[in-house]
């Protein structure tokens, strides 16, 4: 049988080989390294904590929905009139020129998004001076 010869390595082949397998190690270790860190300022889990901040959450989207289905219950509860039939709504002309009301009974605001119920109010006579009717002879 006949051995292939093997031709010898040389010092500068042996040195760019080196070179190589470091910078193959640098880049894995550098990988390594994001790694190691991006997990280390992960904030721990704590799951006495996570439950806490769930239920907080629960919580307070319940104590919300019930504030606001409480405040529609007052406002079509409410006459927002006064015992003589006026109109109970302070009503203002804003910097946009459009004219939005609120109620003093139930702390309504009256805006045109509220559609017919927006334009009864505003045809309500809105004081003692508006109720009164002249008589012209």
């Amino acid at each position: 049988m006949a051995h292939a010869e093997e031709t010898p390595v040389t010092i500068p082949q042996l040195m760019s080989f080196f070179q190589k397998m470091m910078e193959a190690n640098r880049a894995e270790s550098q990988e390594m390294i994001r790694t190691i860190v991006s997990e280390i300022r992960k904030p721990p889990v704590d799951p006495v904590k996570e439950a806490q901040r769930a239920r907080e959450k629960l919580t307070k989207e319940a104590a919300e929905k019930e504030y606001w289905a409480k405040k529609e219950r007052l406002k079509k509860n409410c006459s927002h009139t006064r015992q003589n039939g006026t109109s109970n709504i302070a009503w203002a002309t804003q910097s946009d020129n459009i004219e939005r009301g609120v109620c003093p009974y139930c702390s309504s605001t009256f805006t045109p998004d509220d559609g017919e119920l927006y334009q009864q109010l505003r045809r309500l006579p809105r004081g003692m001076l508006e109720s009164v009717r002249y008589v012209t002879a």
